[in-house]
């Protein structure tokens, strides 16, 4: 049995981020300044995780903590996520702007084929 915190705690492996997609959209003329950010990973259990966090800037944001249990999952739930504010100049009138981009190469493989987030 472990003596301290560490011990146990180092023999977990960390939680694996394959995907972080942050975009914001400010428009100070129309009192719009909205932030929306999509990471995926593995969790403590091997299992797929998809943690979106969005809110006004400036605000306390909303975070909301998806399991898909398989791989088919959490990317046709990323992309249907993703589709949806990179439409949102339709909805509200103002485009988001990608603040941040990080993914590992199956994942950009992925994105370059199903969303035009490079350019």
């Amino acid at each position: 049995m472990p003596t301290c915190l560490t011990e146990s705690v180092a023999s977990v492996p960390p939680a694996t981020i394959v995907l972080t997609v942050s975009l914001e959209a400010v428009c100070p003329e129309r009192n719009h300044f909205r932030a929306y950010s999509t990471e995926v990973g593995r969790n403590l259990f091997g299992g797929w995780q998809v943690t979106i966090r969005h809110g006004r800037i400036g605000a306390r944001e909303r975070v909301i903590a998806r399991c898909p249990s398989f791989e088919a999952g959490p990317r046709g739930l990323v992309l249907a996520l993703l589709s949806k504010r990179l439409q949102a100049r339709k909805r509200v009138g103002i485009d988001y702007q990608i603040r941040e981009y990080h993914a590992d190469d199956r994942w950009r493989e992925w994105i370059g084929t199903n969303l035009d987030l490079e350019s």
